[in-house]
């Protein structure tokens, strides 16, 4: 009851940006930097400075990291535009990421405006996760949480079975 004609919004990002971002930054607790992006919408900006303090050094890296967790868009030509402040970054991964979220943004521009946002806050807070990851809010309610999360991983099943396969999840 009363969610009958709730609007939803999916958040989408992509791991490949983050990895590519950190590699060519020469940060090397990866894991720790994504947990702190990843509370970022709980915690905060200022918050998410302070605790990135205690795992880069360089303020200008730092700097670089929140400009990139801070990236919001609607739309595919904005995306690419915000991008740009990017463009020294030169690392294959990170232009993969790049290349891979602008597809996903363009294949779901026909959802009406705000049904999508590129939002690269979102790193979701697992490990095994390699490409898109996306997490989907009640817009009218964000106090809700996550109603629907996932996204892509590549070889987690091979810890299993004697293949290399890649992985799509949600919850």
């Amino acid at each position: 009851p009363g969610m009958k004609n709730e609007q939803i919004q999916i958040r989408v990002s992509n791991r490949k940006l983050w990895l590519g971002l950190l590699d060519a930054l020469g940060v090397t607790d990866t894991a720790e930097v994504l947990k702190i992006v990843d509370k970022l919408e709980k915690t905060g900006i200022k918050a998410a400075y302070i605790s990135l303090e205690s795992s880069i050094a360089q303020q200008t890296i730092r700097d670089k990291v929140m400009a990139l967790a801070e990236v919001k868009s609607m739309s595919v030509s904005d995306l690419t535009e915000r991008l740009r402040a990017f463009d020294e970054i030169s690392s294959q991964t990170f232009q993969e990421g790049c290349q891979e979220l602008l597809f996903v943004m363009n294949q779901l521009s026909h959802l009406p405006p705000g049904a999508v946002v590129a939002d690269l806050s979102i790193v979701r807070g697992l490990d095994y996760y390699t490409g898109t990851v996306y997490e989907t809010v009640f817009t009218e309610n964000p106090g809700y949480g996550s109603i629907c999360s996932g996204g892509r991983y590549d070889d987690l099943a091979s810890g299993y079975i004697n293949k290399s396969l890649p992985g799509v999840g949600m919850s």
